[in-house]
C-alpha cells in the first residue's frame, strides 16, 4: 500500500499560538486509487524537540466517479406541534440511502423526498449515503417551538382550591390528592417533605401530574 507524507511548518520556523487556538490547513488535489472504500489519514503534531505532542487518525471515504449526495434540506425547516415536515435531497442512482432520526431508520433508496407525521419536538434528521463500505452523512435540524412536554412526575408541595377532580387534558393527567387532615395546618407545620422530617411533619398528600406519551415524530 502505498503512503504519503504532506508536512507543515510556518515559514520562518516558528509561529505563536494562543492557548485554546486552532489551525486550519487544507490538503487539495491528493491523488488515490480508484478503488471503492476509504482511505486512512493520519495527523501528527511534533513539539519544538521532534517528539510527538499529538496524533489522530480519520477515514476518507473514496466513492466511484459520479456518486453525490446533497442538498438535504426540511421544508419548511420549522413547523409546529403535531404538523408534518418533508425532507428532500438530492443523490446519484448507484447510492444506497438510509434516514435516521433519534431512535427510528428508513431505507430510502431511490427516493428524493420523505415525509414525518406528527412532529412534536425539534428533531435532527442524518441521511446516510452509501457505495460499498464509503459512507457520507449528511444532517438537517427541524425547529419544533411549542414542543410536547416530556413530564414523568410533576409533585406540588401546595395546592389551595375549593375543589379538584381528576382532570385528562391534552396528553396531560391531573391526579386530585385524597383528602388532607383536617387538623393540618400549613402555617404551623413544613409543607412537603424535607431530608429528615418525619411521617408527622410531612404536609399533606401532594397533587401529581402525569404526561401521556412519549411525542416521538
Amino acid at each position: 500500500m502505498q503512503q504519503s507524507t504532506f508536512s507543515f511548518m510556518p515559514s520562518t520556523g516558528s509561529e505563536p499560538v494562543p492557548p485554546g487556538a486552532s489551525l486550519a490547513m487544507t490538503l487539495d488535489r491528493i491523488p488515490v486509487n480508484q478503488v471503492t472504500g476509504s482511505s486512512q489519514v493520519t495527523v501528527t503534531a511534533y513539539g519544538y524537540d521532534g517528539s510527538t505532542i499529538g496524533r489522530t487518525v480519520f477515514e476518507v471515504a473514496k466513492f466511484p466517479p459520479g456518486f453525490y449526495v446533497k442538498d438535504f434540506a426540511a421544508s419548511p425547516p420549522q413547523v409546529g406541534n403535531g404538523e408534518d415536515v418533508e425532507l428532500r435531497w438530492q443523490a446519484s442512482s448507484g447510492a444506497t440511502l438510509r434516514l435516521l432520526y433519534e431512535d427510528q431508520q428508513y431505507d430510502v433508496t431511490g427516493r428524493s423526498e420523505f415525509t414525518v407525521r406528527d412532529m412534536r419536538r425539534t428533531t435532527v434528521f442524518y441521511l446516510r449515503a452509501a457505495h460499498g463500505t464509503a459512507e457520507q452523512t449528511l444532517g438537517t435540524v427541524v425547529g419544533v417551538p411549542d414542543p410536547d412536554l416530556e413530564v414523568n412526575n410533576l409533585v406540588t408541595s401546595v395546592l389551595r382550591t375549593d375543589r379538584l377532580e381528576t382532570l385528562t387534558l391534552d396528553r396531560i393527567r391531573i391526579v386530585a390528592p385524597p383528602a388532607p387532615d383536617p387538623d393540618w395546618d400549613p402555617d404551623e407545620e413544613p409543607v412537603g417533605r424535607r431530608a429528615g422530617d418525619s411521617d408527622a411533619e410531612a404536609g399533606p398528600p401532594a397533587v401529581t401530574v402525569f404526561a401521556s406519551g412519549s411525542g416521538e415524530a
